[in-house]
């Protein structure tokens, strides 16, 4: 199950890595997911976190499902993409 609270730290942790915490610099997401059907039960919650982290900033971004994600445990992935 796609627990909110860990997608709320992996967009910290994307914001993190921006420089200056100039997350405007952020020109792309592309998330990678194992359970559609999760993700869109939960995406008025993912949608909230993501706002809290990025306010009003939305770059280009894109869903993915694919079938496994290199870690056994892992349920989504993130590829953030900056201009800096």
């Amino acid at each position: 199950m796609l627990k909110v609270a860990f997608i709320f730290f992996m967009f910290g942790m994307v914001k993190a890595l921006v420089p200056r915490y100039r997350y405007d610099q952020l020109t792309r997401l592309t998330w990678f997911l194992i359970d559609k059907n999760d993700y869109l039960s939960n995406q008025r919650n993912v949608g909230e976190a993501y706002r809290r982290v990025f306010g009003r900033h939305f770059p280009a971004m894109s869903v993915v499902v694919v079938k496994e994600l290199i870690e056994d445990e892992a349920l989504i992935e993130i590829e953030a993409t900056a201009e800096l």
